[in-house]
């Protein structure tokens, strides 16, 4: 199948976007002006306000970001062309600087395991009862290299929480998505 490239008709930004800090209600929605082809390579994901990801969990992320390879001392990045994806650990919210009382954030990460720079607003997800649930939207990114290590980095995630966010959802979408 080509590539399916669909115009964007219109954007939804949360209208709290930043409103408490840089990632706070770092969420938008598209309305695409057409519809997509569904196929083997093209396929819904569902969204369910009921969702728990326990701590320890894998979960799958993916996007088409800049990815980085370290040389001589200098970093060099280039973009990817073809959807990557990869396992990452749900960590506690504090390892990404998050008070556990903010619920609207799901902190995950791992040795070079992350999503990276120009993935925001890629999916995080989970498998339950057969079927593929988006519970993130990748917001920010942090790094840092292990003492004495150039290739290993301790990288770390902030995804907002769809489940926080389906009262919102619906409304933009007129009942039409729904968790």
């Amino acid at each position: 199948m080509k590539t399916q490239k669909i115009a964007a008709l219109q954007y939804f930004v949360h209208p709290q976007y930043g409103a408490s800090g840089h990632a706070s209600n770092d969420i938008a929605l598209i309305k695409l002006n057409g519809t997509l082809k569904i196929s083997d390579k093209v396929q819904p994901i569902c969204l369910d306000s009921n969702v728990d990801s326990p701590l320890n969990e894998i979960l799958a992320q993916c996007g088409m970001g800049s990815d980085f390879k370290k040389q001589n001392g200098s970093v060099t990045t280039f973009s990817h062309y073809i959807l990557q994806d990869g396992p990452i650990q749900h960590i506690n919210l504090s390892i990404c600087g998050k008070n556990e009382k903010e619920e609207e954030y799901i902190c995950v990460g791992g040795v070079n395991h992350a999503a990276l720079p120009g993935d925001s607003g890629g999916p995080l997800m989970v498998i339950q009862d057969e079927r593929w649930i988006q519970i993130g939207v990748a917001s920010t990114y942090s790094a840092s290299n292990y003492e004495g290590e150039s290739i290993s980095a301790n990288v770390k995630n902030t995804y907002i929480n769809v489940s926080s966010y389906c009262k919102w959802v619906k409304e933009i979408t007129e009942n039409v998505v729904q968790c």
